[in-house]
């Protein structure tokens, strides 16, 4: 089930509280890209380690990618123009 958020949908909403403490967490750390809150979902999403994959990874896993079609772009990036 997906939840639908307007554009632009700046005003907080019934979970207010949690993003500001979430917002909190990650300011007092001082980690802003990696950090604590990154580990955490990690742990949570079973994701073992965060790295970059080559194209032939990419094409061969089996599970599910976001985007479905990044093997795709990814060759189209270094195609000979």
């Amino acid at each position: 089930m997906s939840t639908r958020v307007p554009f632009n949908a700046l005003t907080p909403g019934e979970d207010a509280v949690a993003v500001r403490a979430a917002i909190d967490r990650v300011i007092a750390s001082g980690w802003f890209v990696l950090g604590p809150e990154v580990e955490a979902t990690h742990r949570l999403e079973r994701i073992r380690e965060a790295r970059w994959w080559s194209l032939a990874e990419i094409e061969s896993c089996r599970e599910p990618l976001f985007p479905t079609d990044l093997a795709d772009r990814l060759r189209a990036l270094h195609a000979p123009r």
